[in-house]
């Protein structure tokens, strides 16, 4: 999926929760799921967690189940956890349940191989998912993210291009009449 949002409207943290539930309550459960936040900045990707943690500490039923540590949630009951990766090492071996590629139009061509070892990596979930988070500039970027990555085309892709404007940019449209 991939989900364009205007800047500061909640994307990570829309992520964050997509990423929470696929690890603790998909059906059928995933023991031992990998959750990633790949970004190529390790600050970028502690956002996700960040915000990850944040919803886990305000839910009692999440709290009684994850312990937060460094750069890792981890969901005992399932042994599962929630993990942050970087462009800058290789990834071979991992098998994620949930990959959640935060900011794609800051990902350049040289982050190609660290995103086809993300995608290919969920081969052995039985559910995997692909998440892609980015600052949508229309049709156009999300058609651009397609065309970067090699990535066919599907109604779904498109899930939140409706929503390119930020709080600002609708005011000023309805101001201008």
């Amino acid at each position: 999926a991939l989900i364009g949002v205007a800047r500061k409207n909640g994307k990570s943290e829309l992520a964050a929760a997509i990423a929470l539930y696929m690890q603790s309550s998909d059906e059928p459960k995933e023991h031992g799921a990998e959750c990633l936040v790949a970004a190529t900045k390790v600050e970028q990707s502690s956002i996700v967690l960040t915000a990850a943690a944040s919803m886990v500490q305000q839910d009692p039923a999440l709290r009684d189940c994850y312990l937060r540590y460094h750069n890792r949630l981890v969901c005992e009951p399932l042994e599962s956890y929630f993990k942050t990766v970087t462009a800058d090492k290789p990834y071979d071996g991992l098998g994620p349940h949930v990959v959640l590629l935060d900011e794609v139009h800051a990902w350049k061509k040289q982050h190609r191989n660290f995103f086809d070892t993300m995608k290919s990596g969920g081969g052995a979930s039985r559910q995997p998912m692909l998440i892609m988070t980015a600052i949508p500039f229309g049709f156009m970027g999300a058609a651009f993210g397609h065309f970067l990555f090699g990535l066919e085309f599907a109604l779904f892709s498109f899930f939140g291009v409706g929503g390119t404007d930020g709080p600002e940019e609708a005011r000023a449209r309805r101001d201008a009449g």
